[in-house]
């Protein structure tokens, strides 16, 4: 909107913190007017739509292949990892929003996916780290000669999780192509999950010698742990 003498119309009045494009059944980012009043221009209808991969430019997608990795940068720029549930023959495919095709990576055997700021990451089974920006393709390491199972990151840091034979590890990156294991609280046999919230804690759902364990690594870099 526009500023009219004392009042602030950027999106920050008083109805409009209190509402979204959901009190109107549809999603996106609300503004308003040159009058002060609520602009739903940008807000988009709800609906689900099942996009094939079956017809994915540059591979071929069997029935039995899965999607065993996805990361969504926006609505038409999403990423994903698809497959065999087991094994490394996997490709990396993107989406526009309309429809997908295959992302040729300088690496094989795809496992793990995620993105932030810009950036996308891809792990290997064979346990190395690249990431792809507006520039291209460039190596971000290998934490350990094992399979990546799961990454996470944020504008200024990168998490990932290696399944060393029957002990699963969690590695940080400390520059371009180095990195660090983490000290846990306990030791895992498996990771499920690795959320996080940027700038802040970390999160690892994996499982220990007692069954599921959560873990929680604060910004200060301490390991709690919780069962």
């Amino acid at each position: 909107g526009v500023v009219q003498g004392d009042e602030a119309c950027d999106g920050a009045t008083h109805t409009l913190l209190e509402s979204s494009c959901g009190t109107f059944g549809e999603h996106g980012a609300l503004g308003c007017d040159s009058y002060c009043q609520l602009d739903t221009g940008a807000c988009e209808a709800s609906s689900w739509t099942a996009v094939s991969l079956a017809t994915t430019s540059g591979v071929t997608i069997g029935p039995s292949d899965a999607v065993v990795a996805m990361y969504a940068a926006g609505p038409r720029d999403v990423w994903a990892i698809v497959g065999p549930r087991t094994g490394t023959t996997r490709a990396v495919i993107h989406g526009d929003g309309a429809s997908w095709a295959a992302v040729t990576p300088p690496v094989s055997q795809a496992s793990a996916l995620h993105g932030a700021s810009g950036k996308v990451w891809v792990g290997t089974a064979t346990g190395a780290v690249i990431e792809r920006s507006d520039t291209g393709w460039i190596t971000r390491g290998a934490p350990a000669a094992a399979p990546i199972t799961q990454l996470w990151g944020d504008s200024a840091r990168l998490f990932a999780t290696v399944q060393s034979g029957g002990a699963a590890e969690v590695w940080r990156s400390t520059g371009a192509t180095t990195w660090v294991r983490e000290t846990l609280p306990v030791s895992l046999t498996a990771v499920t999950a690795v959320r996080g919230l940027a700038g802040g804690n970390l999160y690892v759902l994996g499982v220990g010698a007692g069954g599921p364990v959560l873990l929680e690594r604060s910004g200060a870099g301490g390991w709690t742990s919780s069962t």
